[in-house]
């Protein structure tokens, strides 16, 4: 399908933050965008602000006609009345993660993957290129904290940053230049049906990595990837380890984190990261290969990483006053939320830790 074409295109749970996404980068390429979802949130008030058609009732008399694209989430199920009418109607219809593998296969796509960190590291990367002088367009899996959004638009530049979601495996819909490999932690179970299972569909994902491309992993994977592949290239990263790409000499002051990255060409000295978080040093090291080996300079990195702010609900410090602190944190696999009290407890050494918990499934519970 060429999507130059699409004049009016309609998304069947616009809400979503991947949808939402790509309803904006609809909207910017001046097509007219209409949606329905289930729910009401600031996050479909912000998208009609922006002038798209949204409604909340199951309700066929309100869609528009001569509808170019239906896009819909593996969420919809099949019986919902809106997606039987375009069925019947014969409208074109793709998922999410198709229309985004159609987008990024017309760019140098760098995609982020891992059962954790994916977000935090996709949108630190788009934002180290897009304050250098490369650029990147870039769909990432939560709003940015400093451009207020979940979408990063740059006509003028060939680099796009995406998230690549391991759910429904989506992901294998993508041929990036460059990939991320996070983790490979048990989760979506009622998908994959087995750890192993999972695992080889992130191997068939690295797989897929153009010629010449690189493949950007964490060092505790490097036994599942060291495979003989020469038209990639492999490299790992981590924290005070013998990876490619390593934080090291970590000092923490004010509630921030400063480290020197040993890599390759050599060392780049006094690195702050501009938001906290322990583990999120490690996401900032696999961010900042990833634009180094595309060409980003390491100077904008440098002067870039102490002014990113971090991404809405990710170790996100909403209170922080002498006597009490308030975190509001996505975490729900018992990894990231081991992650997530393990740094608290680094940046709040002797405090009592309370957690509340709202299980973002009722089988993850």
């Amino acid at each position: 399908m060429n999507l130059a074409t699409i004049h009016k295109i309609y998304f069947l749970g616009i809400g979503g933050i991947g949808m939402s996404a790509l309803a904006r980068y609809f909207l910017l390429k001046g097509a007219e965008v209409h949606g329905y979802d289930k729910t009401q949130t600031s996050l479909t008030n912000q998208l009609q602000s922006e002038g798209m058609k949204i409604h909340y009732t199951e309700d066929v008399s309100i869609i528009p006609p001569a509808i170019d694209l239906l896009v819909y989430t593996p969420a919809i199920p099949l019986k919902h009345a809106e997606f039987r009418y375009f069925d019947n109607l014969g409208t074109p219809k793709l998922k999410r993660a198709e229309v985004l593998a159609l987008i990024s296969s017309e760019y140098r796509t760098i995609a982020v993957a891992g059962t954790h960190g994916k977000t935090t590291i996709s949108t630190m990367t788009a934002y180290l290129f897009s304050q250098s002088e490369i650029g990147c367009s870039a769909f990432v899996g939560g709003i940015s904290k400093n451009y207020g959004s979940n979408l990063l638009f740059n006509d003028d530049s060939p680099y796009l940053v995406v998230e690549a979601d391991e759910f429904d495996r989506s992901f294998l819909h993508l041929h990036p230049q460059t990939a991320i490999i996070t983790s490979m932690d048990a989760d979506h179970l009622d998908i994959y049906g087995s750890a192993e299972s999972l695992q080889e569909s992130f191997l068939q994902f690295a797989s897929q990595i153009l010629s010449g491309g690189n493949l950007i992993i964490h060092h505790s994977l490097y036994s599942a990837f060291a495979f003989s592949d020469p038209i990639r290239k492999l490299i790992t990263y981590g924290i005070e380890c013998k990876a490619d790409y390593s934080a090291r000499n970590l000092r923490l002051s004010h509630d921030k984190y400063t480290f020197d990255l040993h890599y390759p060409s050599g060392i780049i000295v006094d690195i702050t990261l501009g938001f906290q978080g322990y583990y999120n040093v490690e996401n900032s090291v696999a961010a900042i290969a990833a634009a180094l080996l595309n060409g980003v300079d390491k100077e904008s990195i440098r002067f870039s990483l102490p002014q990113f702010q971090g991404v809405t609900r990710r170790f996100d410090i909403r209170i922080n006053e002498p006597e009490f602190a308030y975190i509001d944190d996505y975490a729900h696999h018992p990894a990231e939320l081991k992650a997530c009290i393990s740094s608290a407890r680094r940046m709040f050494p002797g405090w009592r830790v309370t957690g509340i918990f709202q299980p973002h499934l009722y089988s993850r519970t």
